[in-house]
């Protein structure tokens, strides 16, 4: 399920769960668990159980193993 938070028409924030954004960035959804456990994912990309899709994305890819 998404929520998007709108204001003036702006989309501020698209926040989604850890099985959605396992779906998109094409990764388990314990991988995203312990992404977040780790500190790959941290700070305002997590809200409450949330997760802002596009920091997170940019956390994820920047602090990926190769």
């Amino acid at each position: 399920m998404q929520v998007t938070r709108i204001k003036r028409g702006v989309i501020l924030q698209e926040l989604i769960s850890n099985r959605e954004f396992a779906r998109r960035v094409g990764v388990s959804p314990p991988a995203v668990g312990k992404a977040i456990k780790n500190g790959r994912i941290f700070g305002s990309a997590i809200v409450g159980s949330k997760l802002d899709y596009e920091v997170a994305a940019k956390q994820f890819n920047a602090n990926c193993d190769v």
